[in-house]
């Protein structure tokens, strides 16, 4: 099914979707499709001038469509974020967490072995992944908990099915 083929199927006009890591080359994907269902977007991400990027490509220029800082490790950070998104759309309707990936420090090489990887490096892989998704969670949840309604969608990696090699801590 193309793009086409889904914002005809689908209409999430009044709706707001919170996309966190939506810089990502699939979580921008997300953006765009729900973009073109007529959602508004809000796109979180420690990077905003990549997240620009993707809301140059759906909303030139427009109103349905912002880019806000946050850091998922930071809950500080995610409160801010989620307050300013309560401020332009009124609330969050969808929560899309797609922030997450590995870091090179923690992959295996022919030179670094298993036994070699820096536990700096593990642990902020294995924080980004786990609690990256569980701080969102906890934050946006909150908000539509008060509301009684919204949708939280996870995104893991095949790696949660099958372990890739190289990468121990993703």
């Amino acid at each position: 099914m193309n793009l086409e083929e889904i914002t005809k199927l689908y209409d999430f006009t009044g709706k707001s979707v919170l996309l966190t890591g939506g810089a990502g080359v699939l979580t921008g994907e997300i953006a765009c499709a729900l973009f073109g269902c007529n959602a508004n977007i809000a796109i979180i991400d420690r990077d905003p001038a990549l997240a620009d990027k993707v809301i140059k490509r759906i909303e030139p220029v427009g109103d349905r469509a912002i880019v806000v800082y946050g850091d998922v490790l930071q809950p500080e950070t995610m409160e801010q974020a989620l307050e300013q998104v309560i401020k332009v759309y009124g609330k969050v309707d969808y929560l899309v967490n797609g922030a997450g990936g590995n870091n090179p420090k923690a992959t295996t090489t022919p030179t670094t072995t298993f036994f070699d990887l820096p536990q700096d490096a593990l642990r902020f892989v294995s924080d980004l992944n786990l609690l990256g998704t569980i701080i969102p969670c906890q934050v946006v949840g909150k908000h539509m908990a008060g509301r009684k309604e919204g949708v939280i969608l996870n995104i893991s990696s095949m790696n949660a099915f099958r372990p890739l090699t190289r990468i121990p801590a993703y």
